[in-house]
């Protein structure tokens, strides 16, 4: 799943909650709305493409599979974890969000706490989540989506491990940054690979959930117009 982040209590598309201490210490009301906008994703330039945000309106229909074999089945079982582990990630932006819309005062230890307790949950639910996913999977083709999700996963227990340990990484910066690049660009490669490297002869159902949860999490970037972002 691409990153996003939240200004007060809207959800942007650029960066995983990265609004800040700055923005953890002053009223959410405060934060323009402004800041991290659409495209402004670490490396982004004016040539580069405007970053499209997670889809709520993608249906996810999950293959029954009882009714595949081989491959079909192999690549299936490889894409119900995949799924499982993008709505982890989804609940943990949408946790985030929802701790700091309640906290328009600004932050306080509790909120902290939490947001650092949320983080924790998230990598540990991410990294059990892993472990199923590393099971020797047959072909190549499979095995090669795989690996591209893995890198992708690893990318969001680093930054969930970074924002346990500290919930002030989501104030950004540069290593913040690194984080989240790693994130967006290990998606990229994901999303591509489903796109452009699924065998032939893919049971159309297993086809169509694997286009899904690319459509849901990974849009594909529409060229910028160099007008800078609205």
């Amino acid at each position: 799943m691409i990153a996003l982040a939240v200004v007060g209590a809207v959800l942007i598309v650029g960066v995983p909650l990265a609004f800040g201490v700055a923005a953890l210490s002053r009223s959410l009301s405060d934060i323009s709305l402004t800041e991290g906008g659409p495209g402004d994703r670490p490396g982004a330039g004016d040539d580069d493409a405007a970053a499209p945000g997670p889809s709520d309106d993608v249906e996810v229909v999950v293959p029954d599979l009882d009714d595949l074999s081989g491959t079909d089945e192999a690549l299936a079982r490889v894409l119900i974890d995949v799924d499982r582990a993008e709505r982890e990630m989804m609940d943990a932006q949408a946790g985030f969000a929802e701790v700091l819309a309640g906290d328009l005062s600004g932050p306080t230890d509790t909120t902290l706490d939490e947001l650092s307790s949320m983080a924790g949950e998230g990598q540990r639910t991410l990294q059990e989540i892993r472990r199923d996913l590393t099971a020797p999977v047959e072909g190549g083709e499979v095995r090669a989506i795989r690996d591209r999700y893995l890198a992708h996963l690893d990318a969001w227990v680093r930054y969930l491990v970074a924002v346990e340990d500290d919930p002030t990484v989501l104030a950004g910066g540069p290593g913040t940054e690194a984080f989240l690049l790693s994130i967006d660009t290990t998606g990229e490669s994901f999303a591509r690979e489903v796109r452009e490297g699924m065998p032939e002869g893919l049971d159309e159902r297993v086809r169509s959930f694997a286009l899904q949860i690319v459509a849901r999490g990974f849009p594909e970037r529409e060229p910028s117009t160099g007008g800078g972002t609205v």
